[in-house]
Protein backbone atom coordinates (compact mmCIF):
# COMPACT_ATOMS: atom_id res chain seq x y z
CA UNK A 1 0.00 0.00 0.00
CA UNK A 2 1.14 3.49 -0.86
CA UNK A 3 2.33 5.30 2.31
CA UNK A 4 0.29 8.38 1.39
CA UNK A 5 -2.84 6.26 0.96
CA UNK A 6 -2.15 4.54 4.27
CA UNK A 7 -1.94 7.94 5.94
CA UNK A 8 -5.33 8.91 4.55
CA UNK A 9 -6.85 5.61 5.68
CA UNK A 10 -5.48 6.03 9.20
CA UNK A 11 -6.73 9.62 9.36
CA UNK A 12 -10.17 8.51 8.13
CA UNK A 13 -10.34 5.77 10.76
CA UNK A 14 -9.35 8.22 13.51
CA UNK A 15 -11.91 10.74 12.25
CA UNK A 16 -14.67 8.13 12.19
CA UNK A 17 -13.76 6.91 15.67
CA UNK A 18 -13.93 10.46 17.00
CA UNK A 19 -17.33 10.95 15.33
CA UNK A 20 -18.62 7.75 16.91
CA UNK A 21 -17.40 8.81 20.35
CA UNK A 22 -18.93 12.26 19.83
CA UNK A 23 -22.30 10.76 18.86
CA UNK A 24 -22.17 8.32 21.76
CA UNK A 25 -21.48 11.16 24.20
CA UNK A 26 -24.25 13.33 22.71
CA UNK A 27 -26.94 10.66 22.61
CA UNK A 28 -25.99 8.02 25.14
CA UNK A 29 -26.64 5.40 22.46
CA UNK A 30 -24.34 2.39 22.63
CA UNK A 31 -25.55 0.47 19.56
CA UNK A 32 -22.65 0.64 17.11
CA UNK A 33 -24.86 0.32 14.03
CA UNK A 34 -27.01 3.26 15.16
CA UNK A 35 -23.91 5.32 15.91
CA UNK A 36 -22.42 4.48 12.51
CA UNK A 37 -25.63 5.51 10.78
CA UNK A 38 -25.75 8.85 12.60
CA UNK A 39 -22.05 9.50 11.97
CA UNK A 40 -22.43 8.60 8.29
CA UNK A 41 -25.35 11.00 7.99
CA UNK A 42 -23.41 13.84 9.63
CA UNK A 43 -20.39 13.16 7.42
CA UNK A 44 -22.57 13.08 4.29
CA UNK A 45 -24.16 16.42 5.20
CA UNK A 46 -20.74 17.99 5.84
CA UNK A 47 -19.43 16.56 2.56
CA UNK A 48 -22.36 17.98 0.58
CA UNK A 49 -21.94 21.40 2.19
CA UNK A 50 -18.23 21.43 1.33
CA UNK A 51 -18.97 20.24 -2.20
CA UNK A 52 -21.46 23.09 -2.66
CA UNK A 53 -18.98 25.63 -1.25
CA UNK A 54 -16.29 24.26 -3.57
CA UNK A 55 -18.55 24.55 -6.62
CA UNK A 56 -19.43 28.14 -5.70
CA UNK A 57 -15.76 28.99 -5.21
CA UNK A 58 -14.87 27.45 -8.59
CA UNK A 59 -17.67 29.40 -10.26
CA UNK A 60 -16.44 32.62 -8.66
CA UNK A 61 -12.84 31.91 -9.73
CA UNK A 62 -14.05 31.30 -13.29
CA UNK A 63 -15.92 34.63 -13.24
CA UNK A 64 -12.85 36.45 -11.93
CA UNK A 65 -10.64 34.77 -14.52
CA UNK A 66 -13.03 35.81 -17.28
CA UNK A 67 -12.93 39.41 -16.05
CA UNK A 68 -9.14 39.38 -15.99
CA UNK A 69 -8.94 37.98 -19.52
CA UNK A 70 -11.43 40.58 -20.72
CA UNK A 71 -9.45 43.44 -19.12
CA UNK A 72 -6.19 42.14 -20.59
CA UNK A 73 -7.71 41.96 -24.06
CA UNK A 74 -8.96 45.52 -23.79
CA UNK A 75 -5.53 46.67 -22.62
CA UNK A 76 -3.81 45.28 -25.73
Amino acid sequence: MDPEEEGFLRAAAEFLNSKLEEKQDQTGIRNVQDLLTMAAFDIAVAFLKLKDENELAQQKMHEINSLIVEKLRKAE
